[in-house]
């Protein structure tokens, strides 16, 4: 059994569809402030990609609850999953050790995700490294900047786990990309 809190843009449609994106059966235990499941069996409905080494993702968001169910989401595909509260924290993190991957919410307190990826992109090690960026919103200017900075995905919330888990595999280079998510990248250089 576990709990999420729900927040900003999760509704329960998006927390079931998190565990009916792994487990056959969903049942309901109570419904509140907390959803409580019960996970009648463990039915991976997705095989998990065999990598030499597991990819290192960093989640940026400052919504403790999204964080948890991406990491969940990552974490069963053999991914290390490194969190961060917010830009300052997440600068910190990319310091110490290398990342393959951002996912960064575009509004957050002390520094927004735009600016993160500003001074990512200023860092040799960080200027080829695939970023997505999460919003309630959809700003066509923070879009527009996103894409000149190199971001490829701007993914608006809410978003279905399945959706966020595609992206990933298929920005890293683990997956074959969907022919839409390619038609759309051919056409736009970033979506």
């Amino acid at each position: 059994m576990g709990c999420f809190d729900l927040y900003c843009g999760f509704q329960l449609p998006v927390i079931v569809e998190l565990f009916k994106s792994f487990f056959a059966k969903v049942g309901f235990l109570s419904i509140g402030i907390n959803i409580a499941f019960v996970l009648h069996s463990v039915c991976w409905t997705n095989p998990i990609i065999e990598t030499d080494m597991p990819k290192k993702i960093l989640i940026v968001d400052d919504q403790p609850s999204l964080r948890q169910m991406l990491r969940f989401v990552l974490s069963s595909r053999s991914m290390n999953v490194i969190e961060a509260e917010n830009g300052l924290d997440a600068l910190e993190k990319l310091m110490n050790e290398p990342i393959d991957l951002v996912v960064v919410d575009w509004q957050m307190p002390k520094m927004d995700g735009l600016e993160l990826v500003r001074r990512l992109r200023k860092m040799d090690i960080y200027k080829d490294t695939p970023i997505v960026i999460i919003s309630c919103l959809d700003d066509i200017e923070a879009r527009r900047e996103a894409c000149t900075l190199g971001v490829l995905t701007w993914l608006r919330k809410p978003f279905r786990m399945s959706e966020i888990q595609t992206i990933v595999e298929v920005e890293l280079g683990i997956a074959p990309g969907p022919v839409a998510i390619n038609d759309k990248r051919a056409a736009s250089g970033c979506y």
